[in-house]
């Protein structure tokens, strides 16, 4: 094969991760170009298949592990604190002598050194997911993290939020998304001047304080949040009220436990007024559409509204609702798109567009 390695990366680009894999079988020419695209996005998996990916990253070479830019990591059901293989285990000691490993970690056969040694290889690394189990909920965040040299524009965790955390985020200065759902957090931390100052996406469940969230929100360009909402537990002032910072969110993504109501609509539209736009993973039901609509009159900016989540199974019953969502435009006057993505319907002011997939 004469096409140049830049001409066949070209076209790589565009192939999903299951074309990348047939690719990967063509040859061994080909398969190393390949392999570098497959690396570059690497998606939730088992608990198993991670620690296999992670194992991979510790034993490889150094190039291989400069490829991943997106990493997705979930180990809810695998402590860190869990051995791994004595032979895996020795391997990557070996093979990762001239890392300089956490004292913490360092000696200990357990996927904390895994991981640890795995993520100060990824130097590369832009978007980092990682999902912990709840027994990790106190682990020292900077025992993992301190001999990254990688700079993230997006973090989602379930990490604690404490003083070892507000360390590392300090040597983020790019982060431009932080989600946060930590199993532990300090009531009394204190952010130092100039901490993550291009933040423009910031997430938080209900068990975050809120005195957390307004100290991440003041002096620093918040305008998207993504909030998961439990209004069992907590009044919706405890979870929204973010105080000064208010006026500068125009987007809004919001997931509900139960669905929501139209005093809850009313209230979303008081506490952020100039939402643009609204996202909300909910059910959908006759009665929870019909709700809504009398709450839409309060948002008086609100251009676009998406809501996700919603089952396959329901596709048809998507359609009947159809009427009833068009008569949201009637209600707020600068509303001008609702979206259905997952039946691929988009609702204009003025007409219905897309199909059912």
């Amino acid at each position: 094969m004469d096409v140049p390695n830049e001409v066949v990366e070209a076209i790589l680009v565009y192939s999903s991760t299951k074309d990348l894999l047939q690719v990967c079988l063509a040859g061994s020419r080909l398969s190393a170009v390949a392999s570098r695209f497959l690396y570059r996005n690497i998606p939730q998996m088992s608990p198993k298949r991670t620690i296999n990916f992670l194992t991979t990253v510790c034993l490889s070479e150094r190039k291989l592990a400069t490829e991943v830019r997106v990493l997705s990591i979930s180990l809810q059901g695998l402590p860190i604190s869990t051995p791994i293989f004595e032979m895996d285990y020795r391997l990557i000691i070996r093979s990762t002598a001239h890392l300089r490993t956490t004292g913490s970690t360092t000696g200990e056969n357990t996927t904390a050194t895994l991981l640890a040694i795995a993520l100060e290889k990824l130097v590369r690394l832009t978007h980092l997911t990682m999902y912990l189990d709840e027994a990790d909920g106190k682990v020292n965040v900077w025992r993992l993290l301190e001999k990254c040299n990688f700079q993230l524009k997006l973090l989602l965790t379930t990490l604690p939020f404490d003083t070892e955390m507000v360390r590392f985020l300090e040597t983020q200065n790019g982060l431009a998304e932080l989600q946060i759902d930590p199993g532990h957090f300090l009531w009394d931390i204190v952010l130092p001047e100039g901490f993550l100052p291009v933040l423009t996406t910031l997430g938080w469940s209900y068990k975050v304080p809120l005195e957390i969230v307004k100290q991440l929100i003041k002096g620093r360009p918040v305008q998207n949040i993504v909030v998961f909402l439990n209004l069992i537990t907590k009044a919706v002032g405890e979870i929204l009220d973010i105080g000064p910072g208010f006026e500068r969110i125009t987007s809004a993504w919001l997931a509900f436990e139960r669905d929501p109501t139209s005093q809850l609509l009313q209230a979303i539209a008081q506490y952020f007024p100039n939402l643009r736009q609204l996202r909300m993973c909910e059910s959908l039901k006759h009665e929870v559409v019909s709700d809504l609509r009398s709450s839409l009159k309060c948002f008086r900016c609100l251009e676009r509204v998406t809501i996700e989540g919603l089952a396959p199974s329901m596709a048809c019953l998507a359609w009947t609702l159809l009427p009833i969502i068009k008569e949201w435009f009637e209600e707020c006057k600068t509303l001008v798109y609702v979206a259905l993505p997952e039946y691929n319907i988009g609702i204009e002011k003025k007409k219905a567009v897309g199909s059912i997939k």
